[in-house]
Parts: C-alpha cells; structure tokens; sequence
C-alpha cells in the first residue's frame, strides 16, 4: 500500500505539479559504503573492525527538511564524558520524491561503494530520505589500555524504517548519483565493550541505538 500511495505521488506530481511545482520524471544511481572509525567511542575503546555488513532493502525519498534538536532525555553517562545526541525533532517526510526497492548486501568495509541500484524519482527539491535496512552486523576486537576482547554485535534489524536521514539537493537533470556512507563509528558508540552482547544487554543496546541514530548515515550528492 505504501508503494503505491508513493508512487500515485510521483505521477501526480509529474501531472500537475504538487505544491506548484514542477516535475520532471528522472533516474539516478544510489551507492552505499561507510566511513573508517577514527579515535576511540564514548567508553574509551579503540576498535578495529573486521567485518562490518547490512542489508539495505529500500531508499526513499522526500522533500521535508530535517531539523537537527538535542536529546533532552537524561542519560547519566553524559555526567562522565558522554555525548548529547543529536536526533531529528518535528520531522514531516513531505511529499515523496523518488524511491529504490531493491534489497542489496552491503559489505560496508568493500575497497569500494556498493552499487544499490537506480532510483525511480523525478526532479525537485530534495530534504530527506528514508531507509529501510536488516541485518546490521559489525564483528571485530576492541582495546582499551591492557584489555582487548572480541565481539560480535550479532545481526541486528529495526522493528520500522529510518526516517529522517538528511539529504537537501535541488536536483534537475544534471548527471551523478546519490552515495550513502554509514558512519561505523557512530554504530558503535554507545557500546561498553567490557559487558557481554546478549540479547537485551548493555552493549547489544548500545550497538541498537547507534544504528536507530539517523546521523549515523551522511548522504551526498557526487
């Protein structure tokens, strides 16, 4: 049903214009690979990754503009050194804009971009997307001063789509494509290597909020 709600937007916009504006129907590629992990998480750990995947099963996007708030929530590991995260506040996804609905495997640590394939959309006035992903996985050893451990986070997948992921380009017919870099570092965060993943765990929710964290996925146009 949601398809089709998308897609019934996408020719009506084609047709009249929604807000007034103009579309034009176009394709562009979308491509996924992540950003290295630089300095050490909010616990103190240095972390080296040897595997790190997921699978993306679709990318939509929208108009509406994300504005960027201040987790308010009280957290009491800010209280020794830990960030405020930044989440998206009054975010409204707009009129949809384009989508890509096919699932890829995405081996984030791959020498290059993965290829996802090319999006349906049409020109416009690009604020956000919205990002449908299972199976995140990262396995690796963390090191903080005399201590190393291994961990794998086990695969984890969200209950609902990412919404609200950045991506502001006024896009008309120029040539390029969208890249989509997930940032590793931000996956792992919030995870105190020194407690076991267990289902529930400290450092499995840990690892669940850095994914579920929107600002993990930086978008560009290239």
């Amino acid at each position: 049903m949601k398809t089709k709600l998308l897609w019934w937007c996408l020719w009506l916009s084609l047709l009249l214009g929604c807000g007034g504006v103009e579309h034009r129907r176009r394709t562009f590629p979308v491509e996924a690979g992540s950003q290295p992990i630089t300095g050490t998480n909010d616990f103190g750990w240095s972390v080296n990754v040897a595997t790190a995947k997921v699978r993306v099963e679709a990318v939509r996007f929208y108009t509406g503009k994300v504005l960027i708030t201040r987790e308010w929530r009280f957290d009491p590991y800010v209280l020794i050194g830990g960030s405020a995260w930044a989440h998206p506040g009054h975010y409204v996804a707009g009129e949809a804009l384009g989508e890509l609905l096919t699932p890829v495997d995405v081996d984030l640590l791959a020498p290059a971009p993965v290829e996802l394939g090319v999006a349906q959309a049409v020109t416009g006035d690009y604020g956000s997307l919205e990002l449908t992903v299972t199976g995140a996985q990262v396995t690796g050893t963390a090191t903080k001063g005399a201590q190393t451990v291994t961990f794998d986070s086990t695969a984890y997948s969200p209950e609902k789509a990412l919404e609200g992921v950045k991506f502001e380009k006024v896009l008309r017919d120029e040539e390029g494509r969208v890249h989509l870099d997930v940032k590793l570092s931000t996956w792992l965060a919030r995870i105190d290597f020194a407690t076991p993943f267990t289902a529930n765990g400290e450092a499995y929710n840990g690892f669940v909020r850095g994914i579920q964290d929107t600002s993990a996925y930086e978008v560009s146009w290239k």
